[in-house]
Order: C-alpha cells, then structure tokens, then sequence
C-alpha cells in the first residue's frame, strides 16, 4: 500500500510567486525609503549647519546714490539733451536755459568797464605827465633857489669889503690923500653891490614863489590819483558784477557733476522751469552697493569685514563676492513713510529689519550693467 499525497490545487500553485513578488516589491520601497530619509538627513544636516555658520536674505537689493539735479534759475528750458538710460561724462551739459537776459547784462556791464578803464588810463597819463613836468619845474626852481642864494651870499662879502673900503678912502679923503674922484669911486662901487644883492634877494623871491605854484600843481596831481581812485574802486564793483553775471550764466546750463547714467527725466524741452525744480535723476554706475535688511534677531551676529556670497536675479550665472562694510542703527520702520498704526490696542510683536551695507566686488563679471533696484539674494559667513 503506497502513501500518495494528492496534488496542490492550481490557485495554491500561483501564490507561491505572487508572494514572492510582494517581497520584493517591499523590500524595494522600503531601500527607496530609507534612501529618502537618508537624504532628507543629509540635506537637513547641510542645511542646519549653513544655517549655524550664516546669515541668508533674498530681499536684498542693489543700491547706490541717486542724484537730483535741479534748476538754479528760472527760465524755459530751451535744450534737453539727456536721455534716460544715456551715460554721460563728467561736466556733460544735460540742460540749457534761455539765458539771453543775464548775456544782455553782461555785454552792458562789460561796455561800461571798457569806458572806465579807458578814462583811469587817459588820467593817469595826465597824472604821470603833470607830476614829471611838477617835478622839473620844482627841481629848476630849487636850482635857480640854490644859486641865488650862493650868489647873494657872495655879493654880500664883495659888498662888506666894498664897504670897509669906502670908509677908508672917505678917511684918507677927509685927510686929502686921495682925490674926490677916487671917493666917488669907492661910493659908486658900494651902490652897485648894493643893488646887485637887492636884485639876487628878489631873485631868490621869485624863484620860492615859482617853487610854491609847482607846489599847488602837486595838489592837483593829488586830485588826480584820487580820481584814478575812485575810478578803480567802481572798476572792482563792475568786475564784481560781471562775475556774477558769468556765473548766471553758467548757472544757466545744468552739467553732470559725475560720469554716470540719465534715470528719469523731470521735463520736457521747451518747458518753463523754476529755480529749485527737479530736471533729473542720475547715478553712479561705478558706485554702487547690496542693501540687505536682515533681522534684528541676526544683527549680533555680524562683523564689519565679514565674506558674503551675491547672487543676482537678473544674471543668475554670474557669481559675485562681497563684504559688509556697514551696519545701520536704526530700524527700517524708523524711517517708513507710512507708520504702523495700533488703535485697537492689539500688541502684535514683528521682528524689525536692520539696513546692512554690502561692497560689492565686480571683478567676476565687469562687464555687466548693473541698476539699483535689482533684486539680490546674500550670503554672509558669519564664522569670521
């Protein structure tokens, strides 16, 4: 008598494979589990640690000083050569006012210097020519003085020897020595000399009389140089004013005090302007900066001088390096336009954000063009 055992059923035979797939099936879905937890390991590792050793914000922004130039004069704008987006250089005239008027003034003041300076000049020919021939006279004169003198002091001594004389021949007359002719002599010889020093003293008169009028010419030499005086003195006032009017004039023309970039025109040619109104916006291309808000709750964490990584929506291939070299003091909210009113009282804590300044090293990609205003994602390593 044999054993026999009776065969398995058909559907007994088909579990057996369909279980063993199962298996599989799982053990498969249980590695890609685990491979995703792996990697969910990883990437939260990574990220803890780069949130441990630095400071992100993808609100930044590039920055730099937009500059407002305005009219200093009033006037039609009769030229606009700017255009937004133009680059111009440095001292570039972007504007030009109607400046006819203040032009007028000028030539009107510069005539009327021309006519003083033509008057100081005939004066003061007229000056050097009455002082030099002042002078020669009074030099002539003092000569002529010098000589009388000379003379008159010489005649003098002829006259007191002719005088001794006389009164020795009128003594050897009285005794009938010599002859009346020889007495008459002696007298007459006296009388001559006599008048000879009367006529040198009235010389000598003449001449200080000749000596005091060259004197009064000298007054009027004098009025002159004040003349002249006056003259510069108004000369200075007009140079002064012309001055004034030439800087009107420039002021007429508005230039570019840097090489930069047009970003927004104010008017259109052929307006009327007032002094103070805006004309444009430019800036600095070469000067430029990442303002980054970050967290009060990350501020004592960053250094002046610390590393950042720059990345720019606008070119995201393009790789940029930084470092901070400021930190603000005060809250963006601070200087908000619009404060944050709270009538119902509600307290509601908001975490402020704090402007940091970011240099911005283009070396990597100078040649890109660069707008303030484009967003910026940063990167600070706070671990230095």
């Amino acid at each position: 008598m044999t054993d026999s055992h009776p065969a398995p059923p058909p559907q007994a035979r088909s579990r057996q494979p369909a279980r063993g797939s199962r298996l599989g099936r799982s053990m498969i879905r249980y590695v890609l589990i685990a491979a995703v937890a792996l990697l969910a390991l990883a990437w939260g590792y990574t990220e803890i640690k780069a949130r441990l050793t630095h400071v992100f914000e993808y609100d930044a922004r590039i920055a730099t000083d937009l500059v407002t130039l305005s009219s200093r004069r009033d006037g039609q704008l009769l030229e606009l050569v700017a255009e937004e987006g133009q680059r111009v250089e440095k001292g570039a005239a972007l504007a030009r006012l109607d400046d006819r008027i203040p032009r007028l003034e000028a030539r009107a003041i510069q005539a009327r210097l021309g006519s003083l300076e033509s008057d100081r000049e005939r004066l003061a020919g007229k000056q050097q020519m009455m002082g030099e021939q002042t002078d020669s006279r009074v030099s002539s004169r003092n000569s002529e003085l010098v000589a009388n003198e000379a003379k008159r002091a010489s005649l003098r001594a002829e006259l007191a020897l002719a005088q001794q004389d006389l009164a020795r021949v009128e003594k050897l007359f009285r005794s009938k020595v010599i002859s009346r002719a020889r007495l008459d002599a002696a007298r007459a010889a006296v009388g001559r000399l006599r008048s000879d020093v009367a006529e040198a003293e009235a010389q000598m008169q003449r001449a200080r009389g000749a000596i005091a009028e060259s004197e009064a010419d000298r007054g009027e030499v004098d009025m002159i140089s004040q003349e002249i005086a006056m003259l510069n003195h108004e000369a200075e006032a007009l140079r002064a004013e012309l001055e004034q009017k030439r800087v009107e004039i420039e002021e007429h023309v508005i230039t570019a005090p840097m090489a930069g970039i047009i970003d927004r025109l104010f008017v259109e040619q052929g307006e009327y302007v007032r002094a103070g109104q805006r004309i444009l916006m430019m800036h600095n291309p070469d000067a430029i900066w990442v303002e980054a808000n970050i967290k009060e709750t990350e501020l004592r964490l960053l250094r002046i001088g610390q590393p950042v990584q720059v990345s720019i929506d606008a070119f995201p291939d393009a790789k940029f390096v930084g470092e901070v070299i400021r930190i603000g003091s005060t809250t963006t909210a601070k200087f908000a336009l619009l404060p944050t009113p709270n009538p119902s009282g509600n307290f509601t804590k908001i975490t402020q954000r704090v402007p940091v300044r970011i240099a911005l090293d283009r070396s990597a990609a100078p040649d890109l063009e660069l707008s303030p205003g484009m967003m910026v994602e940063v990167e600070i390593d706070v671990r230095e």
